[in-house]
């Protein structure tokens, strides 16, 4: 009998080394994978972005504004933002083709932590090809000025 339970008790140290080493591991294969996904999404909107901020100059065009940018998720925050804000300015034109909306959706859910169990289903950004005009909707209550 002793000789079953040897190497079953090995077996229970070795998984439950793996396991407690398993847990940092991912996360920092995850953190990486964020970081990697990060930098994809800034290089992929900074056309998009120099071009809105042509037309509708953003704070972080203003020389005084403290906006850091070093941190590539608070850049690519920045982006989004002052895209959808030439998007929305009904003074001036400034339009997205099909693909580029996509690519702006897609930066905003990354931003959101989508892939992240639960936040999918709870929080999508409100899709602003049905905006004609000044109203912009606001996701799942309606519409406001």
């Amino acid at each position: 009998m002793a000789v079953a339970y040897e190497p079953l008790h090995l077996l229970t140290f070795v998984f439950l080394c793996l396991g407690f080493a398993g847990q940092p591991a991912t996360r920092a294969w995850l953190a990486r994978s964020r970081s990697r996904q990060t930098r994809r999404l800034v290089a992929e909107l900074e056309p998009i972005w120099v071009a809105a901020t042509n037309v509708r100059p953003g704070i972080s065009q203003v020389e005084h504004a403290v906006v850091p940018t070093e941190e590539l998720e608070t850049l690519l925050h920045r982006q989004v933002v002052e895209i959808r804000d030439a998007m929305i300015d009904t003074r001036l034109s400034f339009e997205v083709n099909a693909r580029e909306r996509e690519l702006l959706e897609r930066a905003e859910r990354h931003l959101l932590g989508a892939g992240t169990p639960g936040v999918d289903q709870v929080m999508r950004p409100c899709d602003l090809a049905q905006v004609t005009g000044p109203w912009t909707p606001r996701c799942g209550a309606g519409f406001a000025r």
